[in-house]
């Protein structure tokens, strides 16, 4: 994306991104792994974040240094999360459908781009009633390397039919920023559990604090002023 043009698609990360799930996926992790007698330090959390399941099983288990049954830990930590929602509902994160609402008044493509598998993006989709809001889903089952390889990102331009350059990602993590940039995307962080360092936040065109702030961002970039 230009500075003082909007771009043509705009493709979002999910998880922490979207929705403020990142915590409660910790808690499930954290369940899940004690289940098995192991600990689920934050360091592990943060580096999971944005794998598929094929990386994710890889990591935990050089991080573990052994087999690790996995299995086990996701039935914890998907029982964990489904009662989560059941009992308090999906938290959205602010701002999320008015950027989404300006987009569609700018006539602007979207798209998600989430490491998660695809039930699981249809049914957050469903629960915040934004079923109608995206052109395309690239989910975890989709690709075949998980972020920061730039695999999901050009797969959603791709099937957006926008060249990456005039593309923009929304992302929450610096994994997702360093695959954005990999692959040729510009990128605006809004981070979550993770405080981008120097490196990620030199990836990005803007860091901001919440999806409000995204959408006067693209507001200001449609006036031809400078953000």
């Amino acid at each position: 994306m230009k500075r003082g043009r909007l771009p043509e698609a705009v493709i979002f990360d999910m998880d922490g991104l979207m929705f403020d799930t990142e915590k409660i996926s910790h808690e499930g992790f954290v369940k899940g792994f004690g289940k098995i007698g192991c600990e689920f330090p934050t360091e592990l959390s943060q580096a999971l974040q944005g794998s598929n399941m094929t990386a994710l099983e890889r990591m935990v288990d050089e991080y573990y240094e052994r087999p690790i049954p996995l299995d086990k830990v996701m039935r914890v930590r998907r029982k964990y999360f489904d009662d989560y929602i059941r009992k308090h509902g999906l938290p959205v994160k602010p701002g999320l459908s008015e950027l989404l609402d300006f987009l569609a008044s700018e006539h602007i493509g979207t798209a998600i781009a989430s490491s998660n598998d695809r039930d699981k993006i249809d049914r957050n989709l469903r629960l915040a009633g934004l079923e109608d809001y995206f052109n395309t889903i690239i989910s975890g089952e989709d690709i075949v390397e998980s972020k920061p390889d730039p695999e999901i990102f050009l797969k959603a331009a791709g099937e957006l039919g926008v060249a990456p350059e005039n593309c923009l990602v929304l992302e929450d993590t610096p994994r997702g920023a360093e695959a954005a940039e990999a692959a040729g995307i510009p990128v605006i962080l809004v981070p979550d559990m993770i405080s981008p360092d120097g490196e990620a936040a030199s990836r990005a065109e803007a860091v901001l604090k919440d999806l409000f702030q995204v959408r006067e961002y693209l507001a200001a970039a449609e006036e031809g002023k400078s953000a």
